[in-house]
């Protein structure tokens, strides 16, 4: 047996006998009723044999074939015109606020006179209709002897109909019934008033069929309790409808039919948004559903995940075959790869880091015990977060690898960014556990990490993929169809970057000069103006200077970048210009000049600081003899 396959029934049961413990004796059914016409008298007896049957709700005898005058909801349902959708046979109207009427659309009525008749009992109403036609020998075709006390009233009914050669072909002669004025075009009950108290308790319609009929219970809501106690011999169905019908749905019902919806739909997602639902909710407790949805979620979860990275294995398989992708292909799998990253974000990394959280908290005050077994249980987790993580550990190796070079290709950036995004969840969430956590030496999560170490490692990673790398891709895309704004935006930006260098070259140099004479220079007889901060000053020159470097350091590795890219672009875009000579430049600009005065990486534009495209600062020779590293004093 498939144990994935019965599991969720199973714990959608324990939802539904949850659900009843809160209302006695009440049920569920999922019969598919079909309306037929006629009752098919094939199988029983033209006359009905008379006897008696015993229902569970009463200690009285019924009277096999006599239903007291009273229809079962399929009789309704095949009386009324095929023409009039399921959901109109019989309905529930609210007239005005807090007041409702059911009613029954066009029906066949030819030996009926129906009533309804509406009661309530403790919170719920229930509805029957009564036949009120006098059959009688005159009016039904009785053979030699028949005692019509004898027959059942579903056959006093047909043969009405046969002596009023009503029937055609098995059924209802329609046409005959309009000649004959033998069609309601409608009926309706007396209205009833719902009121709902404080709200608590939710209220519901049934429907009240007799047992003594040959029509099937089209909807049986199983045994319904409280009833109304004097209606005898009758089985309470759903009111046209396999789910119970609901005139007023409390919020604590609202919670478990969401939940059981979400619990049939086997979905994982699903599952999930109802518990943080439950989670979130103020206005009870609900931690026995909350138990039952965390055991379904973690099964949907299970054959999800599957079903995702099995998924992903075939798109990755796809994806290397370079020759036979266009765009649109590349676009669609990336897509759904990108989707699937999202996908396992919310299902796995999401809820594993929310429960790791909560294990934590309990770890600070449990036993040594009860903290192995927290450990074992973070581990777990930890296991599942980094699953991406472990098999693509490197974004410029692997299958994955094959998967970014495909989306480079196309400027598909926003996929990029999602599956990357998964991949650093992944590998930083993964070592969320307590430092003392570590289970053996072959634990291989790493150095674990705090909540807030892995939210500034996955932020800090993302912002540098996004800017050193899928900005890029996006430029060269648009520069290999023939776009050269990424050529001057590239330009510009080293440009900048070299005043702000500039700048703050010489806002250091300033500061250094400066203040060094203010502590270390002399006064006017001669001695050292201030030798105790003059010391200070020049204790902290080193790390000036440190700080001064990374500052530069950063000004560089920009400039190289930046400046690798324009001429990454600048080829990109002369092949575009060769392969497309008939056209105009873009249209994004007056045309684009690669050489000479209009080259923003030419030597003759950037020669200070001794810094040169794609090459290193050397801040020891800004232009000429400048370092920093100078004493102002030894040029007084």
């Amino acid at each position: 047996m498939n144990f994935k396959k019965v599991i969720f029934p199973t714990l959608c049961l324990s939802m539904v006998i949850s659900t009843q413990a809160r209302i006695p004796n009440r049920g569920s059914s999922t019969s598919v009723p079909t309306r037929t016409g006629v009752a098919d008298r094939a199988d029983t007896p033209s006359v009905g044999k008379p006897g008696t049957i015993m229902l569970e709700d009463s200690a009285s005898n019924c009277r096999a074939n006599n239903t007291g005058g009273y229809v079962s909801q399929s009789f309704l349902r095949n009386i009324t015109d095929p023409n009039v959708p399921d959901s109109d046979v019989l309905r529930i109207q609210e007239s005005t606020p807090g007041v409702y009427e059911v009613k029954m659309d066009k029906y066949f009525s030819a030996c009926t006179d129906l009533k309804f008749e509406v009661r309530k009992v403790d919170n719920n109403f229930f509805v029957r209709v009564k036949n009120h036609y006098e059959f009688t020998p005159e009016n039904i075709h009785l053979n030699e002897g028949e005692d019509i006390g004898l027959l059942s009233d579903d056959e006093k009914y047909y043969r009405c109909l046969e002596g009023k050669d009503m029937l055609a072909n098995g059924g209802f002669d329609w046409a005959k019934a309009e000649q004959r004025s033998e069609i309601v075009y409608g009926t309706t009950s007396s209205p009833f008033t719902v009121d709902v108290g404080e709200g608590k308790e939710s209220v519901s319609l049934y429907y009240a069929s007799p047992e003594a009929t040959e029509y099937p219970k089209d909807f049986p809501a199983g045994n319904v309790s409280p009833h109304p106690s004097d209606w005898r011999c009758t089985v309470y169905e759903n009111f046209n409808q396999n789910r119970e019908k609901r005139l007023y749905t409390s919020y604590r019902d609202q919670v478990y039919d969401r939940a059981m919806q979400a619990c049939q739909t086997e979905s994982a997602e699903k599952i999930l948004e109802e518990l943080s639902k439950l989670r979130e909710s103020s206005a009870g407790n609900f931690r026995a559903l909350e138990r039952i949805l965390e055991q379904a979620f973690d099964k949907a979860q299970e054959r999800r995940v599957d079903e995702i990275y099995a998924r992903m294995d075939a798109i990755e398989e796809e994806l290397k075959d370079e020759e036979d992708l266009d765009r649109s292909d590349i676009k669609e799998l990336g897509g759904e790869y990108a989707d699937l990253a999202l996908e396992l974000n919310k299902i796995v990394v999401q809820p594993s880091v929310e429960r790791i959280e909560a294990l934590l908290e309990r770890r600070e005050d449990a036993s040594d015990n009860e903290q192995a077994e927290i450990d074992i249980q973070i581990k777990e987790l930890n296991d599942k977060i980094s699953r991406f993580a472990n098999e693509n550990p490197n974004p410029s190796k692997g299958d994955i690898d094959k998967i970014y070079d495909r989306l480079e290709e196309q400027g598909l950036v926003d996929e990029a960014r999602n599956i990357e995004g998964l991949r650093l969840a992944s590998h930083f969430y993964g070592r969320l556990y307590h430092r003392r956590g570590g289970l053996d030496e072959d634990d291989n999560r790493g150095r674990p990490l705090t909540m807030k170490r892995a939210e500034n490692e996955i932020r800090s990673k993302l912002r540098e993929f996004e800017s050193k790398e899928l900005q890029s891709w996006e430029e060269a895309y648009a520069v290999k169809n023939g776009e050269d704004e990424p050529l001057r935006n590239a330009a510009r930006d080293v440009q900048l970057r070299y005043r702000r260098m500039q700048q703050d070259y010489q806002t250091f140099q300033q500061n250094e000069y400066k203040y060094t004479m203010q502590y270390c220079g002399t006064s006017i007889i001669g001695t050292q103006r201030n030798p105790y901060q003059c010391n200070r000053w020049m204790s902290g020159q080193q790390q000036r200077q440190q700080q001064f470097q990374s500052i530069i350091g950063n000004h560089t590795q920009f400039i190289n970048q930046r400046s690798a890219n324009y001429q990454n672009y600048l080829g990109l875009y002369q092949n575009y210009m060769q392969n497309n000579q008939s056209r105009e430049p873009s249209s994004s600009g007056s045309g684009f000049s690669f050489y000479g005065s209009g080259d923003p990486m030419s030597s003759q534009n950037y020669s200070f600081m001794g810094v040169t495209p794609m090459g290193t600062n050397n801040m020891y020779n800004m232009t000429g003899n400048n370092s920093f590293m100078a004493n102002p004093l030894m040029f007084q």
